[in-house]
């Protein structure tokens, strides 16, 4: 295994918009591996294969990849001809994407262990940026989305997630959710919701055209009990389709977006 480069120091300084202690709960959330890779693996599988869709036929110089976790979903991206930077706020989960870098490739990776709005990125750096799973984890979605704008190159690609809040299967969700937390003892981590609407006119507002949407939704509750994480991949697909041919679009809440900065 490659020797993983020391991770950058984590900077004290925090984003207006997004409190020490909301970063710090996300900090401590994807530092556990079973919060996200574990239970969650169909789930990064579609992203990267709606990813490569998206990306197909493009040729990126410079990408970046916000809440990269294990670094399944941009990795494949990387050669000898571009760069990838790699931004997480858990050391845990950059470490494990470091040590997937194939070693004459490691000159080519920066890692960047610290919140996304307080770190100083160049305006217009890249051609490339992936950002999948993040809203659900910041105060406010504006500020995310302008900034992403202002990183990327004209004509260059941006990928968003979300889970639509307006859509008429998330109060079912909720409920579920509501449910399971009465019986954990612990203190539940609490995500965010925002609409599919809300994104595509915020990321209008910061001069980004849309140009596809991959819509899918998540297993049924207890399917991944008794379900493998490769048989719940294919089930999704056999219902949602891939991103060329989505199926049911109307049926799924999780919500891919490919967006191009305009020139």
């Amino acid at each position: 295994m490659p020797q993983i480069p020391a991770l950058p120091e984590i900077k004290t300084e925090t984003a207006e918009d997004e409190p020490s202690s909301k970063i710090e709960a996300v900090r401590e959330y994807f530092t556990e591996s079973k919060n996200y890779l574990d239970i969650r693996r169909y789930i990064i599988e579609i992203r990267k294969e709606t990813v490569n869709e998206f990306t197909a036929g493009r040729t990126f110089r410079n990408i970046l990849d916000i809440g990269c976790g294990d670094g399944s979903i941009s990795l494949p991206l990387l050669n000898e001809t571009n760069r990838l930077t790699l931004l997480d706020l858990s050391d845990a989960m950059l470490s494990r994407a470091l040590s997937k870098v194939r070693p004459e490739l490691l000159g080519n990776v920066v890692a960047i262990n610290q919140d996304f709005l307080s770190t100083p990125l160049k305006p217009g750096s890249y051609d490339l940026i992936i950002c999948l799973g993040v809203l659900a984890h910041v105060q406010r979605s504006e500020p995310v989305i302008e900034t992403l704008s202002q990183l990327l190159q004209p004509g260059g690609l941006l990928v968003l997630e979300c889970t639509d809040c307006a859509h008429f299967s998330i109060k079912l969700t909720i409920m579920i959710s509501r449910v399971r937390n009465i019986f954990k003892r612990a203190k539940v981590y609490q995500t965010r919701l925002i609409s599919a609407d809300s994104i595509i006119r915020i990321s209008q507002n910061s001069n980004l055209k849309l140009l596809s949407v991959y819509r899918h939704n998540l297993a049924l509750p207890l399917m991944g009990k008794v379900l493998s994480q490769a048989t719940l991949q294919k089930i999704i697909r056999w219902v949602f389709g891939t991103a060329k041919r989505n199926r049911n679009a109307s049926l799924g809440k999780e919500c891919i977006f490919a967006f191009e900065l305009n020139r």
